[in-house]
């Protein structure tokens, strides 16, 4: 299986073999052994995705579902980068155990979270007027409990980051506006 993409460093191409991923840029051919990768994040940025392998050696490797034409713009590979994911997976599951992470990148969590604070705020400053100054300990006690459940329950309700196993992919971190 071969995927390949244009970013900003030139054309990268990718073979899965048996034994390793041929990666080709240019003139320059490394093969990185399928026992060579620690793991693999599915990463959902808003309006792309992209697959990063994360080396022994500390280096990653970043595979995006979409190329960069000649103008800069993104070209959609949705359908052959989720082949190319599915059989990647195999690949790894047969030859080696290694962890697999789908995440969402924090942006939005970032944003839920602030908004989430100042609402917090206004709600705690409110609580203050209608309550007594002497009461103040019951309201920062109830602001801190009400912080850190709100963060909780956003932090896991966008789903940051999740394990999940090889053969059970999560829709969510793959296109699913598949070209034809």
């Amino acid at each position: 299986m071969e995927y390949g993409f244009y970013s900003e460093s030139g054309l990268t191409r990718l073979l899965l073999t048996e034994e390793a991923i041929r990666m080709i840029r240019g003139d320059e051919t490394v093969n990185i052994s399928y026992s060579f990768i620690k793991e693999v994040r599915l990463i959902k940025r808003r309006d792309h995705f992209c697959m990063k392998l994360i080396l022994d050696n500390g280096s990653s490797l970043d595979i995006p579902n979409y190329s960069l034409g000649q103008d800069g713009d993104r070209k959609d590979q949705s359908r052959l980068y989720n082949t190319f994911v599915r059989v990647l997976h195999m690949y790894l599951e047969r030859k080696c155990k290694i962890d697999y992470i789908a995440q969402t990148k924090p942006r939005n969590l970032y944003i839920a979270l602030a908004a989430l604070l100042i609402l917090i705020s206004v709600l705690a400053i409110s609580f203050i007027h209608i309550t007594e100054i002497t009461n103040y300990l019951s309201v920062v006690v109830f602001a801190f409990i009400l912080i850190s459940v709100t963060i909780y329950l956003v932090y896991n309700s966008l789903g940051a980051s999740q394990k999940y196993e090889p053969n059970k992919i999560p829709l969510k971190s793959l296109p699913d506006n598949l070209q034809y």
